[in-house]
């Protein structure tokens, strides 16, 4: 639900704090998915889009762990006028 087919997300690589709830850029699988984020200190969870019922669980029990993860935060959406 971040982006529309032909959106451009503008990325800011800064990542902490990181902000409850605001899409971020996480490295997932050997890619990069935008998504929602919790972090309780331990795990980083990826909230789950529309029609999607399980949060994604990453192991970050620290600071380090979580930056290694996060490769920016959305800062902008940009769709392009037709």
């Amino acid at each position: 639900d971040l982006l529309a087919p032909g959106d451009v997300a503008v990325l800011t690589r800064r990542v902490w704090p990181p902000e409850a709830a605001a899409p971020h850029a996480v490295r997932l699988s050997g890619r990069i998915v935008l998504a929602r984020i919790l972090w309780n200190e331990r795990q980083l969870l990826l909230l789950p889009g529309p029609g999607e019922g399980d949060f994604v669980v990453l192991d970050a029990p620290d600071r380090a762990a979580l930056e290694r993860l996060l490769a920016g935060r959305v800062a902008a959406t940009l769709r392009p006028s037709d």
